[in-house]
């Protein structure tokens, strides 16, 4: 009876039974739930739909340390938004499966689950990023200390090497000539060695400070302004001398033909000069002087316009390098180029030849050569003479014409006034004579005469004679007299 009735009732007990909750899938943050969802929603289960969520939020942690849930409410459907990123959307069909009385509250409840978990999600990573910061730290500053260690006691084993082979270092030598010893040489390499290993340790200790400063958000500012002190300095001075190396080697190639097109000149306009090259328009005397002025020419039209067209611009440190260096040449050369000046109008005029007697001021001599600064006079006695140009501005000069050398020795009674006999000479002899009493014994006075014109002697042994100064007997090293 009691079966039957019960059986009977079955059907209707089954009828008002509320059916069973639908399987949920969670939302979650590396492996930390953050919300269930129940429902689909257009169209998408709510395994998908928890998948797209829990990349959302870890997208929203890669992409920033802050940020909060924002509820945007539209209609009855609502969006979960962290920053730009929306993390989840909910609907009516959310609201149903949770058994909440609006889309309002369930947005909400789902905000306040996702700043839940992103606050502690972000705790988290804090302290892990600060104990990984705290060992790198510790880490850095071992390697840095090893690498101080190691750098001392390369430098004490170096310095050791180099003082057991002291003897052994080679000489600095400059053409043949030692500047320094093998010894200067090894103390020098040892001063070297220990400076250097104490700017490296100072680079490494500086640049680990930095590291260190660097790696904890309270100190990175004055990590970044420590470093910023000597690295941008250091940079922008790279990055100008990198800048400079085309210019650099532009200038080192331009230096090296404008030596090439020196030594040319200089080797043309010598063989000219030789006689071995012949040029209708240009004397052999005249090579030399021409030769150095078309050499100097040459380097200021160098020194002019080599910058501009290395560089492309009349601006930068090339240019301005040029320009600093002919101020400087222009003001040391004042004076010589003031002598070539004075030298020019005489030398293309060819107002001095060589073989001629020239008096310029208390000189004189036969011009022997004539040069771009001076002019070489060869005097009585033989020996050379160099005037300059420019006291041609300010000194007579005569030119009493061609020299013929005549060279004679004279004997001259020893009890005549040597003086007069002297002046006599000078006198008759002219421009360019010379009269050197070599010996004066009883047998007599020896003169060693030279001067201009053949006819030299001639001249003086009239003279001597309408003086009435006698003659004396010719010593056993005289070459003849007059």
């Amino acid at each position: 009876m009691i079966l039957a009735l019960l059986l009977a009732l079955l059907p209707v007990l089954a009828e008002a039974a509320p059916p069973p909750a639908p399987a949920g899938a969670d939302v979650t943050l590396r492996d930390a739930r953050v919300l269930t969802l129940r429902a689909s929603r257009g169209g998408v289960e709510a395994a998908p739909r928890a998948r797209a969520a829990s990349k959302a939020l870890a997208d929203v942690m890669e992409a920033g340390p802050s940020g909060e849930a924002v509820v945007e409410l539209q209609g009855d459907a609502a969006s979960i938004r962290v920053g730009k990123v929306v993390v989840l959307e909910l609907g009516p069909e959310d609201v149903a499966a949770a058994g909440l009385p609006g889309i309002e509250e369930l947005s909400r409840s789902a905000a306040s689950d996702v700043d839940r978990v992103l606050r502690v999600e972000r705790r988290r990573a804090r302290i892990a990023e600060l104990v990984f910061h705290f060992s790198l730290l510790v880490l850095s500053g071992l390697v840095a200390f090893l690498l101080l260690r190691k750098i001392g006691d390369l430098d004490r084993g170096v310095e050791s090497t180099i003082r057991e082979r002291r003897g052994r270092a080679p000489a600095l030598r400059l053409r043949g000539v030692e500047l320094v010893s093998p010894e200067g040489v090894a103390g020098a390499l040892a001063v070297g060695i220990r400076v250097g290993r104490v700017v490296l340790q100072i680079v490494i200790a500086y640049a680990w400070v930095v590291f260190a400063l660097s790696l904890f958000p309270s100190t990175r500012g004055a990590g970044l302004h420590l470093g910023q002190v000597v690295l941008g300095p250091a940079a922008s001075t790279l990055a100008r001398v990198g800048g400079a190396i085309p210019a650099t080697i532009a200038a080192i190639v331009a230096g090296a033909l404008l030596l090439l097109g020196l030594r040319a000149v200089r080797l043309f306009f010598g063989s000219v000069a030789a006689g071995e090259t012949h040029l209708r328009w240009m004397p052999a005397e005249l090579a030399v002087p021409v030769g150095q002025l078309l050499r100097i020419a040459l380097v200021i039209v160098a020194s002019v316009f080599a910058a501009p067209v290395l560089t492309g611009s009349d601006e930068g440190m090339l240019a301005n390098l040029g320009q600093a260096a002919l101020l400087a040449v222009g003001l040391a050369a004042a004076p010589v180029l003031a002598s070539v000046a004075a030298g020019l109008p005489r030398l293309l005029g060819r107002v001095y030849r060589t073989g001629h007697v020239a008096e310029i001021g208390a000189t004189t001599g036969i011009v022997r050569a004539v040069g771009l600064l001076d002019v070489e006079v060869e005097d009585a006695s033989g020996r050379r003479v160099l005037v300059p140009h420019l006291a041609t501005l300010i000194l007579p000069t005569r030119l009493p014409g061609l020299a013929a050398a005549a060279r004679f020795e004279l004997s001259v009674d020893s009890t005549e006034d040597q003086a007069l006999v002297r002046e006599i000479l000078l006198r008759t002899g002219g421009p360019g004579t010379a009269a050197d009493l070599v010996s004066l014994d009883a047998t007599g006075a020896l003169y060693r005469v030279a001067g201009p014109g053949a006819d030299l002697a001639v001249r003086v042994s009239s003279a001597l004679r309408a003086e009435g100064v006698k003659l004396g007997r010719p010593g056993p090293g005289a070459a003849g007299a007059a």
